[in-house]
């Protein structure tokens, strides 16, 4: 008796499996994204690809770092839409991103950030916007971020802090 894969049947396609050397790729273009806005030839051999990997394997790469961004049709949230919940820190907003895995874990360290910056609302100095700091990197350990986009998170959510805090 012979398997049958019933996914194929149903109009649904599986992606194969991808390679690592792809992988990396793909982190390499989300990370010259979001360090320059777009992705060049140069950007990607100044990263350490080859032009024959660059040729072989970019549409694959390129194709990991969208389904990133967007699974099944559903658009999840940006370095920027991200910022802007860390921002408002509304426990009912956690930020949503591709690849996150749905966790108590998460939920909590979620909560206990914006617990922080309502604290810190009510009293901003800075040792408090350091806890708030502090909590977001907790939290933002649970997503499939990239360092650099961690980084950029972080310093957005600071900037606004230190303008608050001058407030």
């Amino acid at each position: 008796m012979t398997m049958v894969d019933h996914q194929h049947f149903r109009g649904e396609r599986r992606l194969p499996p991808l390679t690592p050397r792809a992988g990396e790729m793909a982190d390499a273009i989300r990370m010259i994204l979001c360090r320059d806005g777009n992705v060049t030839e140069h950007a990607l051999v100044c990263e350490g690809f080859t032009a024959a990997e660059i040729v072989e394997l970019y549409r694959e790469a390129e194709t990991e770092a969208r389904r990133a961004l967007v699974v099944g049709g559903m658009a999840f949230d940006k370095v920027p839409e991200i910022i802007e919940k860390a921002i408002a820190a509304q426990a009912w907003t956690m930020p949503m991103t591709a690849g996150a895995r749905e966790s108590e874990a998460r939920r909590v360290a979620w909560r206990d950030y914006c617990t922080s910056v309502a604290a810190f609302k009510l009293d901003p100095w800075p040792s408090a916007a350091e806890r708030c700091l502090v909590r977001l990197d907790v939290f933002l350990a649970f997503l499939p971020l990239i360092k650099s986009e961690a980084n950029k998170i972080v310093a957005g959510v600071a900037a606004a802090f230190v303008r608050r805090q001058r407030q």
